[in-house]
């Protein structure tokens, strides 16, 4: 009896520090790639690191990042929970790698869920609202 006692107290104080699950949101910004990927999961740094052409594999597979476009509503989220910048400073890091290094941006695509969808190793972001499940695996979610 005490060991069951204990087990369930152990339990309620797991659950209580984890904290409640969090509902889903439609605005929880998704990382999504190309079903061909092997990667199933990444961390921000990962992603930054791709978006800004530092990396260029997940999971031993090459990727080819897509961006959204820059006036877009989820384009702002990816900046602020990924890429951790303002608009402007990642202009200027571009305008910086461009001169330094002939280094281009990842283009941008108005539907980023179809561009993946098509492309081999393509990664890039989606809100939840937009996302139509089996057309991409979900790679990362930021809560919005």
């Amino acid at each position: 009896m005490k060991t069951i006692i204990g087990i369930a107290l152990t339990s309620a104080l797991l659950t209580s520090l984890s904290g409640p699950a969090r509902a889903e949101s439609p605005n929880d910004l998704l990382i999504i790639g190309n079903k061909s990927l092997s990667a199933t999961s990444a961390d921000a740094a990962e992603i930054k690191a791709v978006f800004l052409k530092s990396k260029t594999a997940l999971g031993g597979d090459s990727v080819f990042p897509i961006n959204a476009k820059s006036d877009s509503d989820v384009r702002a989220a990816f900046r602020k929970h990924v890429l951790k910048m303002s608009e402007d400073k990642e202009k200027g890091f571009w305008e910086e790698e461009k001169v330094k290094k002939g280094v281009e941006p990842p283009p941008e695509m108005a539907g980023t869920l179809k561009a993946v969808f098509s492309k081999p190793g393509g990664i890039s972001y989606v809100f939840r609202k937009d996302y139509k499940e089996g057309t991409a695996k979900i790679i990362a979610t930021f809560a919005e």
